[in-house]
């Protein structure tokens, strides 16, 4: 069962009104969803402040919510942006709110993508039990996300009609970007999803290649097919102390390794379908070897210069 963020009570509703405007402007369900999650989390913060109007919201209990908020701190101050702007549009408040926000500022921190070996990649492959039907399913979805790439939403959205099988190439317009994509399709990929066809999938009228394992079998949703990657990963006998291990770090790993053979970051932005060349840019992080070939050359000091004001800096 998906799970269902409440909006209720009289902020509540006036909350509901701006997530049937964002439908009605054909947000994606995705986009949805993260705003009934920052929109419910608010409203579950009001009503321990004693809130019961939009009125009543002031700029301490902006501030306070998003500071004590642990994740995603960019995406709640424009989720609240976006509200308030709407409730002020719609006149179910007298005074801009936006405006409280209007100079705040997230810096995010800079990290570093979490990747793993290719060995490692081989050691999670091989570590999924195909005998049976749920393992020929994820380890068919897996080998989307290792050989190819692919994103959850993508694996989880793959018709029979996207798959060429004469031409051995897999054709998709991307849920994320919404622009359309052509990868090779694999031997190794297209006998795990034959695998799984043809013995692990049960019989079906849907058009979705992936099918959820237990009755009533309906379409995969992204949600599972992230959390049937993450756990591949953690049971797989590889280190994740220092890595991530859902299904975005195998986009990095793939990445990675074709780094590390020298394709070219136009080819890799093909590969990964990113929308903007920019996007393909933070795997640069990740290529010690190609940064250090960036390095300048150090120009060599003399003894002097340590000496200078009294040899502050000699020892």
């Amino acid at each position: 069962m998906p799970v269902r963020h409440g909006l209720d009570g009289p902020i509540g509703e006036e909350m509901r009104k701006l997530v049937n405007h964002l439908r009605s402007l054909r947000r994606s369900e995705i986009t949805i969803k993260d705003y009934e999650l920052y929109l419910s989390n608010f409203l579950k913060y009001l009503e321990t402040e004693r809130i019961e109007t939009p009125e009543e919201i002031n700029k301490r209990h902006i501030i306070k919510f998003v500071s004590t908020s642990e994740n995603n701190k960019i995406n709640i101050v424009s989720c609240l942006r976006v509200l308030f702007r709407f409730w002020f549009d719609q006149q179910i408040i007298k005074d801009d709110k936006e405006l409280m926000l209007k100079n705040y500022q997230w810096i995010r921190k800079e990290c570093i993508p979490s990747y793993y070996t290719p060995e490692e990649v081989a050691k999670i492959e091989t570590s999924v039990d195909r005998s049976g039907t749920n393992g020929k399913r994820n380890y068919a979805m897996l080998l989307l996300a290792t050989r190819l790439g692919l994103r959850t939403s993508d694996i989880a959205g793959l018709e029979f009609f996207d798959i060429n099988w004469k031409e051995n190439r897999i054709n998709f317009v991307q849920f994320k970007t919404k622009e359309p994509i052509e990868l090779p399709l694999l031997a190794d990929v297209g006998d795990a999803i034959i695998d799984y066809l043809k013995y692990g999938r049960v019989k079906s009228d849907s058009p979705r290649v992936f099918l959820s394992t237990r009755a009533p079998y309906v379409d995969t949703r992204r949600e599972s097919v992230a959390s049937t990657i993450n756990d591949i990963i953690s049971n797989a006998g590889v280190s994740v102390k220092y890595c991530h291990h859902g299904p975005h770090s195998i986009r990095h790993s793939l990445a990675s390794t074709l780094l590390r053979n020298g394709t070219s970051y136009p080819v890799i932005s093909e590969v990964l379908g990113h929308k903007h060349s920019g996007s393909t840019m933070i795997y640069l992080k990740i290529d010690i070897s190609l940064l250090m070939s960036c390095a300048l050359p150090v120009m060599p000091v003399s003894k002097d210069f340590y000496k200078q004001k009294g040899g502050a800096f000699y020892e």
